[in-house]
């Protein structure tokens, strides 16, 4: 497999990550905070997990994106992929939660987005080693 599939493999992780952790984050904010003061609260929350369309579809992509990480990970050293992935999640993630969750981009956040992304130009070009 070539080095830029490889990659291509990595960014689908991330982004699978984004979409899964944006569809829970949508999901839970049907029905307001979660308490865990009493078994019932438990019982409630699992029955909120399994009948919570958006928890169950966040869970699938996480579910599918792990077995892609598997894939990228018997390829590539984890002090080489992790890094990357993250830094592809973060981008990701604020992307998705800028658009989908109408979450603000700051003036913080724009620079914590440039310095990963020079993270990222750094640990690729610098190569796996």
């Amino acid at each position: 497999m070539s080095r830029i599939n490889q990659y291509v493999m990595l960014l689908a992780t991330a982004f699978g990550l984004a979409a899964s952790q944006t569809m829970i984050k949508r999901g839970l904010a049907l029905d307001g905070p979660i308490v865990l003061g009493s078994l019932a609260d438990l019982v409630s929350l699992i029955r909120r997990v399994l009948t919570t369309p958006l928890l169950l579809g966040g869970y699938a992509i996480s579910a599918l994106t792990a077995l892609l990480w598997l894939v990228v990970l018997s390829r590539w050293d984890l002090s080489y992929a992790f890094p990357i992935l993250n830094g592809f999640f973060y981008l990701c993630l604020v992307a998705v939660a800028v658009v989908w969750l109408d979450e603000p981009l700051t003036l913080a956040r724009g620079l914590g987005i440039l310095l990963v992304a020079l993270g990222i130009t750094v640990l690729v070009v610098a190569g796996r080693g």
